[in-house]
């Protein structure tokens, strides 16, 4: 599921794992077998022995720098694996945000968020997309090489940082964007290095395509199985327009227009001098989940990080940051019930109150 667009496998203590393909082609990687992570047959094999008996088959469909991280953390026997990996990525997004000057109660209360321990329990890694993200975009202006370097280490997840470059450009901040596509580079590299040429190959001839199946797959209009259930955890504008009953085409031009729209929004914000950044910050997230086809509800961390900030700095508690805080369990009851996703309603209610926020700051000044 996720990221890999796949089907759940493998149990976490409360459903689905998803890092059972972390950990599956983690192993093939070891065993100089990356490209086989892109063969279904062969992380059917590699997921055989720990999947339950009626866990079912996860794609790999991470790029290969992914493999980066699917690497180390498939050395341990998954039971240990498995919370190590937890508790490694949620130490790693705390030093993050900190680093980026983030005060302790935000970061607390975005790592216990509903978007969190939904992520958790899946053993994904959403959080620790967001806090690169919200980190990178915090520190744009006053220390863009750390920026670039944290947009650059999202190629394992490529669409988290879809509007990462806009912001860069807008600030014309060129040494953060030298040092992503350096980091960029480096990472591709590196990942080449350890898993060959072939693992690109089988991405883009193997995953990609994979990838397009599972958004062009009919939205679930009545109790689907638990592996037709993808499209459901969806947060995009096209599987909103899919749920709606909109076709592929008609789905693909309106995620086409939103995604220009929040790129020109995005430009437009950082075009002008940064009087609130939390607040613009929080505005660029919610831009940067409407700008993508392929988002799921764990991917609402980067957002919820940004709305814990933007609350703890106005000390105001609006409507949009409830529903937008809650809605990693209101949107699954609304789509498992209803069939219906509405996701970026909600992120457009986010970034509205994030822009009005942005613009009593600069009118107070």
């Amino acid at each position: 599921m996720g990221a890999f667009g796949a089907k759940p496998a493998g149990q976490s203590l409360n459903g689905p794992c998803d890092f059972v393909a972390f950990w599956a082609a983690g192993r093939l990687a070891r065993q100089g077998e990356a490209p086989a992570a892109y063969v279904n047959t062969a992380m059917l094999t590699a997921e055989d022995h720990v999947r339950q008996a009626h866990g079912l088959h996860l794609l790999w469909l991470y790029p290969p720098p992914a493999f980066l991280l699917a690497w180390p953390a498939s050395i341990l026997p998954f039971p240990v694996a498995f919370p190590v990996w937890i508790v490694a990525l949620i130490l790693a997004s705390v030093f993050i945000l900190r680093n980026a000057g983030l005060p302790w109660p935000v970061i607390a209360a975005a790592s216990f968020s509903p978007a969190a321990l939904l992520n958790t329990d899946l053993g994904q890694v959403g959080l620790f997309a967001g806090a690169l993200l919200m980190s990178g975009i915090l520190l744009a202006d006053r220390a863009p090489v750390a920026a670039g370097a944290m947009f650059s280490a999202l190629i394992f997840k490529p669409q988290a940082a879809i509007l990462a470059p806009v912001v860069l450009l807008a600030r014309s901040r060129w040494d953060g964007i030298l040092c992503g596509a350096i980091g960029g580079v480096l990472l591709s590299l590196l990942a080449t290095a350890l898993c060959g040429l072939e693992a690109w190959w089988r991405f883009y001839t193997l995953a990609l395509p994979s990838m397009h199946y599972i958004l062009s797959e009919p939205f679930p209009h009545h109790a689907p199985p638990v592996a037709a259930s993808d499209e459901l955890y969806g947060i995009s504008v096209f599987w909103m327009f899919r749920s709606l009953g909109a076709g592929i085409a008609a789905s693909w031009a309106a995620q086409f227009v939103t995604s220009a729209i929040s790129a020109g929004l995005c430009w437009r914000a950082w075009r002008r001098p940064v009087r609130e950044p939390v607040a613009l910050c929080a505005f660029t997230m919610c831009l940067s989940l409407l700008a993508t086809p392929y988002g799921y509800m764990y991917d609402l961390c980067g957002v919820s990080i940004a709305v814990g900030a933007l609350i703890y700095q106005t000390g105001r508690l609006a409507a949009a940051d409830i529903l937008l805080w809650s809605w990693p369990v209101l949107g699954l009851i609304i789509a498992f019930h209803f069939f219906v996703e509405i996701t970026p309603v909600v992120l457009a209610l986010t970034a509205w109150r994030a822009a009005r926020v942005n613009a009593a700051g600069r009118n107070q000044r």
